[in-house]
């Protein structure tokens, strides 16, 4: 999910966690762990991602869990 924040910042959502109240976000070509219970922000320590002096972009898969079988 892509998103454009009122001051221009283009956005992208990563991943949510919903054991841990996390959401990653791409902004700008860096990663941000956003805590939406208490409205924390962290810059986490992720090896092998590419250099932020090149352009490198992130995407995202959907992942539904389900009891239910197909």
């Amino acid at each position: 999910m892509k998103f454009l924040g009122d001051n221009g910042v283009r956005a992208a959502m990563l991943c949510i966690s919903e054991e841990d109240d996390q959401v990653l976000l791409d902004i700008q070509q860096k990663v941000y762990a956003y805590n939406y219970k208490n409205g924390t922000v962290e810059t986490p320590n992720i090896q092998g991602l590419p250099s932020t002096s090149l352009p490198f972009k992130f995407t995202s898969s959907v992942y539904v869990e389900s009891l239910v079988s197909p």
